[in-house]
């Protein structure tokens, strides 16, 4: 079964804010709908906006607290073993979360879409490779954050917005 976007969206609320939770799936929304469109530029600075919006996600899910800062400043804090951090989510899962998000914004921003750069311009190879990391943090997002169960994440995921050509990962 198909799941809307406005029921993710209520599916989240239920873990953290639900203005968060909007922004979260209106900017996975927004760039998937760019990326199929053959918009580049702005599928990758959506993907910007989406990296803001699951980095703040995935810092309420683990601390419990909502926060304004950047993807960088969570990801130092959400990798932090200071005895003053107080961590739900495993340390591993913390860390392949926060790789992953850090090289999506960064990526992004190097490659010509968020500053102004005489190397490089936006490009299918490039969102593609946004689109994807998007696509697993989504979905890695809603099993930490414990929103869905089994393989329901990947197929929210796949449901709210078109499939990438080929076979996105498994759903055994």
């Amino acid at each position: 079964m198909k799941i809307t976007p406005e029921q993710l969206k209520q599916d989240i609320a239920a873990v953290i804010d639900p203005s968060l939770a909007k922004q979260l799936v209106d900017s996975y929304t927004k760039m998937q709908q760019r990326y199929y469109a053959g918009d580049w530029q702005p599928s990758e600075l959506d993907g910007g906006q989406f990296c803001e919006a699951v980095a703040r996600s995935l810092y309420q899910v683990d601390t419990g607290t909502l926060t304004d800062l950047l993807p960088g400043k969570i990801a130092d804090q959400l990798r932090s073993t200071s005895s003053v951090s107080k961590h739900v989510l495993d340390a591993k899962d913390r860390d392949h979360f926060c790789r992953v998000l850090q090289t999506t914004y960064k990526f992004r921003s190097d490659r010509g879409v968020a500053h102004v750069s005489s190397t490089y311009t936006a490009n299918h190879l490039d969102a593609t490779l946004i689109v994807a990391n998007v696509k697993w943090m989504f979905a890695e997002f809603l099993r930490l954050g414990k929103v869905q169960k089994g393989t329901k994440e990947l197929d929210s995921v796949k449901g709210i917005a078109k499939e990438l050509p080929g076979r996105y990962g498994r759903t055994k």
